[in-house]
C-alpha cells in the first residue's frame, strides 16, 4: 500500500479538554524531570528523547492513556498495517525563542507529534521543504520519516509551547524501539 507523505486525526480527548492537556503537560514534565536528574541540567525534554518514554513516565496518568491509544489507532488507520510495531514517545516543551529548527527523524518507518495549544494562544506551523501544516488544537499528525521539518512562529507567544512528539518503527532489532502499538 502506497501511503501519502502524512495524515492528520482529531484527538477528542485534547479538544475536550484543553486546559486538563496543558496542565497534564506540565505534570508530565516534572516526571521527566525526575526522572533525568542529572541531564536536566544539560538538555531539555526534547533533547534526551532517546532517554525516556512519555507513555512509560505518565503511566497511571489517564488522560495520556487515552492519548496513547488515539496515536496508537492513528497509526493503525493510517498504515493499515495489524503486525508488530514499537513507539518512541516524547514531550516537547519550548519557550518562543527555542522551538524546533530544521531536523529529521531517523530510524524509524513513522513520525509525528500532537498539538496541545490551541490556535487561539500559540499560533505556530510545521513547516516541511513541500508542504506545511497549521498546527491547531488536538492536531495528531502522522507522516513518513525522512522528511525535514522545523516549527515556525506565526505570532510571538510568552509561556510554553507543548506537543506530545513520536516515531514508530516495526523493526524491532533497532536500538530504543520504546513500546509496543496495540
Amino acid at each position: 500500500m502506497i501511503l501519502e507523505n502524512y495524515h492528520i486525526y482529531k484527538s477528542q480527548e485534547i479538544i475536550n479538554n484543553p486546559r486538563k492537556a496543558k496542565e497534564q503537560c506540565y505534570i508530565a514534565h516534572n516526571r521527566w524531570k525526575e526522572a533525568a536528574g542529572e541531564y536536566t541540567m544539560q538538555a531539555d525534554s526534547t533533547g534526551t528523547y532517546e532517554l525516556y518514554n512519555l507513555f512509560s513516565i505518565t503511566s497511571g496518568m489517564p488522560f495520556f492513556y487515552e492519548i496513547y491509544k488515539e496515536v496508537c489507532q492513528s497509526y493503525r488507520d493510517w498504515t493499515g498495517d495489524t503486525g508488530p510495531a514499537w513507539m518512541m514517545s516524547w514531550l516537547n516543551s519550548h519557550k518562543q525563542e527555542l522551538v524546533l529548527d530544521w531536523h529529521d527523524h531517523f530510524g524509524s518507518e513513522y513520525h509525528g507529534y500532537i498539538t496541545i495549544d490551541s490556535r487561539q494562544n500559540i499560533k505556530t506551523k510545521t513547516k516541511f521543504h513541500n508542504y506545511e501544516i497549521i498546527n491547531e488544537l488536538g492536531n495528531i499528525y502522522i507522516g513518513h520519516c525522512g522528511f525535514e521539518h522545523k516549527v515556525v512562529v506565526q505570532e510571538p507567544y510568552e509561556g510554553i509551547r507543548h506537543t506530545i512528539a513520536f516515531q514508530i518503527t516495526r523493526n524491532q532489532q533497532l536500538k530504543n524501539v520504546g513500546i509496543p502499538v496495540f
